[in-house]
């Protein structure tokens, strides 16, 4: 941001400069061909430069996004779980297929049964 932002005053002076020289060589409204010449590069001088931060300002916006973190942090303490509402899932966080929407336990000592998925309880498809 510190380059930009020396860019930019520098930008300024070049466009004080720039006025100043058209107030000292403009005699009547007008300016002659050298130093209408002159004065065109000192303009197209400041617009280059006006480019260049433009640029520079696009380029800090997209490093910031792209410095931002693609996924979430994990927030939750471990073992939350454990003490879920009755919404159908299991005190380890697994979702069984109880219509009802009531919480089953697991086997004492929080093994998972055989086959290591879902709740000891399990309702049969139809």
């Amino acid at each position: 941001m510190d380059k930009i932002m020396a860019m930019r005053e520098k930008r300024a002076e070049m466009w004080e400069q720039a006025k100043q020289f058209l107030d000292e060589h403009e005699k009547d409204g007008r300016l002659t061909a050298e130093d209408a010449k002159a004065y065109e590069q000192m303009e197209n001088e400041v617009l280059a430069l006006g480019k260049d931060i433009e640029r520079m300002e696009r380029q800090a916006i997209l490093d910031a996004q792209l410095a931002k973190p693609v996924t979430a942090a994990i927030t939750n303490l471990p073992g939350a779980a454990l003490n879920a509402e009755k919404d159908g899932t299991c005190k380890r966080g697994i979702r069984c297929g109880n219509a009802q929407g009531t919480s089953h336990e697991l086997p004492s000592g929080g093994e998972r049964p055989a086959g290591g998925r879902g709740c000891k309880r399990r309702l049969s498809r139809s």
